[in-house]
C-alpha cells in the first residue's frame, strides 16, 4: 500500500481518474459491493502497475523440468533457474518503462501478458492474488475522496537500478480539510 499511496503523490492525473470513478459509484455512505469493486477499471489498471513496478515477490526460483533452449544456450533437465520479476516487469515495452497503468487497460490487452507476473505464475501463484487486487482497490475507494498524498524529503532517492530509499517517506494530508474524520476512521471502514 505504501508504493500505491507513494505512486499516487506522483501521478496526479491518474489520482484525478480513480477519484472519478470512485464517485460514479459512490451512494451516500453505503460500502461498495463486489460487484462495484470488480468494475473499477482504472483501480485496477492503477493496482496492476504499481505491482508491476514494485513487486511484492522479486524473484521465482524454480528447477528445470526439461532440458531448454534459450538464445542458443541449453539448459539442462534439474537446473536452477532464477527468473527476475523485477527485471522482467521494467523491460522496456511499447508503452515505456514508466507508469503507464493503460497497459492493463482490458479494451487494449485481450490476454495476459506472461511477462508480468507479481504473485509468481504457474501451479505455485499466490491463491491470494485476488484478494490483495481486491484489498487495493477498497482501500482507494475509501482514501482518494478524502486525502492527498505528499513526498517527503526523498534526499538521494533512486528508483533504478536498486531503490536507494531506508523507507517511503510520504505524508497523507486531507484534500479538504473542513471534513471531519481520520485516518483511523477510514481504516477502519475498510
Amino acid at each position: 500500500m505504501g508504493w500505491l499511496f507513494f505512486t499516487l503523490a506522483e501521478e496526479e492525473e491518474w489520482l484525478n481518474q480513480l477519484a472519478a470513478e470512485f464517485s460514479n459509484s459512490r451512494v451516500g455512505d453505503a460500502a461498495p459491493t463486489r460487484g462495484d469493486v470488480s468494475n473499477w477499471k482504472v483501480g485496477d489498471m492503477v493496482s496492476k502497475e504499481v505491482l508491476r513496478m514494485h513487486s511484492a515477490v522479486g524473484a521465482l526460483f524454480r528447477k528445470a523440468g526439461k532440458e531448454l533452449k534459450f538464445n542458443g544456450w541449453t539448459i539442462p533437465k534439474g537446473s536452477p533457474m532464477y527468473i527476475s520479476s523485477r527485471g522482467a516487469h521494467l523491460l522496456d515495452n511499447e508503452h515505456g518503462s514508466g507508469f503507464h497503468p493503460e497497459r492493463f487497460d482490458p479494451a487494449l490487452n485481450a490476454g495476459s501478458d506472461p511477462a508480468y507476473f507479481p504473485f509468481g505464475n504457474g501451479p505455485r501463484i499466490c491463491s491470494g492474488r485476488h484478494i490483495v487486487y481486491f484489498l487495493m482497490k477498497v482501500m482507494l475507494f475509501n482514501a482518494v475522496p478524502d486525502y492527498r498524498w505528499e513526498i517527503v524529503d526523498m534526499g538521494e532517492f533512486r528508483k533504478f537500478p536498486i531503490p536507494s530509499y531506508p523507507y517511503l517517506k510520504i505524508k497523507m494530508v486531507r484534500a479538504n480539510p473542513e471534513q471531519i474524520g481520520s485516518v483511523d476512521q477510514m481504516l477502519a471502514s475498510i
